[in-house]
């Protein structure tokens, strides 16, 4: 979410690098294995990904909208009063 490169280092998994998509860089090491990974990793910063521009919001502003639109169906669903 954030486009960096992602080090798990772990005593008791497996130990990888993951590039900014997601994808295997280096590793991951066998289990019970002791060594290290080394991989090139880019210095220059590809620019902001749409969460680090704004954050919370699009997530907040998309629950809304669908408990609007839910709320808007439900209306058709309404039982008649029997009075």
């Amino acid at each position: 979410e954030n486009g960096l490169y992602l080090i798990r280092a772990n005593q008791s998994g497996l130990s990888a690098i993951y590039d900014p998509k997601g994808r295997l860089a280096a590793g991951p090491l066998p289990e019970g294995l002791r060594g290290g990974l080394v991989t090139d990793v880019p210095a220059s910063f590809s620019g902001w990904t749409l969460y680090q521009r704004y954050g919370l919001f699009v997530s907040a502003l998309l629950v809304l909208l669908l408990i609007g639109l839910f709320g808007w169906g439900l209306k058709g669903f309404q039982v008649p009063n029997s009075s």
